[in-house]
């Protein structure tokens, strides 16, 4: 975690005194600079000073003294992928995500896009209806402004019937499964059972919902409420929590920023990429190529893997411990478009830049056979 962490106290309330003139030091960290721009996918977009981290942590400091109101930075706070690049270039390591995070929980009311879909993910009969609807509907010809329903995962009926080389006798590693994951990517829960079982650990899964979505829109309650019921169901040990959507473990990462509970820092400099802990326990030396014909792997790193938890390159090695097979990440931004709400909020923006990473695989990866 990049930079330095507030103390807590009433500097956790927003709008309170404290709470502005901790967010206003925070913000005197950026030198303006601009090494971020040519980083930043919003600012690769549109070029203005308002879509680039700079100009939005100056409207923050903005909006923290009172110069500005909530009407006059919502739009350009609203429109941040929360990608984090910026952070990685920048020689002031200044936290910008907590930054935006903080700075949305002093526009007020979110918007009912995010509200609804905060709710909704809280919600375990909304996930079981959707569950039903996308089996009801997985086969039927949408319209093209639901299609996107269709290429959903969707729920897996059962289990994958692999057998365990051996049940694992080692210590536990704690898996963040998030809201949908459990559900909706059920593959993925099972091979990261056979993963860790091939190193002698076991997996704790936690399902509970971090929050992320309520702490980006900026409802501050709603996202610590979910935090702390999060950090309850964590084991306080010291197993390494690992994630199955990268989001909701840089959301546990930055609860040392967030939470007033003392358990919080302890927690979040557990968190650590899969495939980081996986490679430390030696998975390389475990795995066997089963697809003899892939001689390609395109890797589309989520924003927050790559430029967070740090875990691109571990997860290429340990692709490319595999005989004749090369993993290749995503050149550019390679944004996916998702964002959290933001595909919901700005569906032609997001189907705009998916459609650019999409191209950047397929340059990258002809003409040789691949998989991605």
């Amino acid at each position: 975690m990049t930079g330095i962490r507030d103390s807590h106290g009433d500097k956790n309330v927003p709008g309170s005194r404290a709470y502005n003139s901790a967010l206003t030091a925070a913000t005197d960290r950026c030198v303006k600079c601009a090494l971020c721009l040519p980083h930043c996918p919003t600012y690769a977009r549109n070029a203005t000073e308002t879509q680039s981290p700079r100009g939005r942590v100056t409207l923050v400091a903005a909006l923290a003294s009172g110069a500005l109101t909530p009407d006059d930075t919502r739009p350009a706070l609203d429109s941040c992928l929360s990608c984090r690049a910026c952070e990685q270039v920048c020689p002031a390591r200044v936290e910008y995500g907590s930054i935006l995070d903080r700075g949305k929980a002093l526009l007020g009311e979110p918007s009912h896009t995010e509200r609804r879909a905060a709710a909704l993910l809280r919600s375990p009969a909304a996930i079981g209806l959707l569950k039903r609807l996308w089996r009801l509907t997985r086969w039927l010809p949408l319209p093209d402004t639901l299609r996107r329903w269709q290429a959903l995962p969707g729920p897996a009926v059962g289990r994958d019937s692999l057998p365990m080389a051996a049940k694992p006798t080692g210590a536990p590693v704690t898996v963040l499964t998030g809201c949908l994951s459990g559900d909706f990517d059920r593959a993925a829960v099972t091979a990261y059972e056979h993963l860790f079982a091939a190193v002698n650990r076991r997996c704790v899964f936690v399902k509970n919902c971090c929050g992320a979505l309520d702490q980006h829109s900026g409802a501050h309650e709603q996202a610590a409420a979910a935090a702390e019921a999060l950090l309850r169901a964590i084991p306080d040990d010291d197993s390494p929590i690992v994630h199955l959507a990268s989001g909701c473990a840089t959301a546990v990462r930055d609860l040392g920023n967030h939470s007033a509970l003392s358990k919080a820092a302890r927690i979040s400099d557990r968190v650590a990429d899969p495939f980081v802990v996986l490679e430390s326990l030696g998975i390389n030396e475990h795995l066997e190529t089963v697809a003899n014909s892939v001689t390609q792997v395109a890797l589309h790193l989520p924003c927050t893997q790559r430029n967070v938890l740090h875990g691109g390159d571990a997860l290429e090695r340990l692709i490319a411990s595999f005989d004749d097979v090369a993993a290749k990440t995503v050149i550019g931004h390679g944004c996916c478009g998702a964002a959290g709400t933001h595909m919901l909020r700005a569906p032609a923006g997001a189907g705009q830049r998916r459609g650019t990473a999409q191209r950047q695989h397929r340059m990258r990866l002809a003409p040789a056979r691949h998989l991605v």
